[in-house]
């Protein structure tokens, strides 16, 4: 817990909020066969993220509650995520709702995230930090050396996979 102003917030009860709400908001658009109920629906939306500028600056979120609200806010549905992303569904899923942190999927998935959504490396870096803090809180992590030396290395893969991918403006 943690004192912010005069109120007491619990991080476990913000944790399990989301999570509902990001469980209801996947079952909800897992529900629908197209993505936004657009024309084009998801495709169209897919595409269009490629104009979008690079985002250096996100919320104070953890890695999956910004992934959710990114794809939410360019109206994806998951099933289009993974197909565009070649990895399946329930992995998405898993990243999205929490499940597994960050660092626990490979770097080439969160690399692929990235630039479908022009997350550029700090916007990563900061997210997997936000994620591994509400870990910590969570009782999530069983020892913060090792996993904060696991995130390095990782990390240091991302940044690699970037490279290889051609996504320099993401990195530089």
């Amino acid at each position: 817990m943690k004192l912010k102003g005069w109120i007491r917030v619990s991080y476990r009860q913000e944790l399990k909020e989301l999570d509902a709400e990001i469980q209801e908001e996947i079952e909800r658009r897992n529900s629908s066969k197209v993505g936004t109920g657009k024309p084009g629906g998801s495709l169209d939306a897919l595409l269009s993220l490629r104009g979008q500028p690079i985002l250096r600056v996100v919320q104070d979120l953890p890695f999956s509650s910004c992934l959710s609200r990114l794809r939410i806010a360019a109206g994806i549905n998951l099933s289009s995520i993974a197909a565009a992303l070649n990895q399946p569904l329930h992995l998405i899923e898993q990243l999205e709702s929490n499940q597994v942190p960050p660092w626990a999927v490979p770097a080439v998935v969160i690399a692929e995230v990235a630039i479908l959504f022009r997350l550029h490396l700090e916007a990563v870096e900061l997210l997997t930090e936000n994620s591994f803090r509400i870990a910590l809180v969570s009782n999530g992590i069983s020892n913060r050396d090792q996993d904060s030396s696991l995130i390095a290395s990782w990390l240091a893969d991302v940044r690699t996979t970037l490279l290889e991918r051609n996504a320099e403006e993401l990195v530089k």
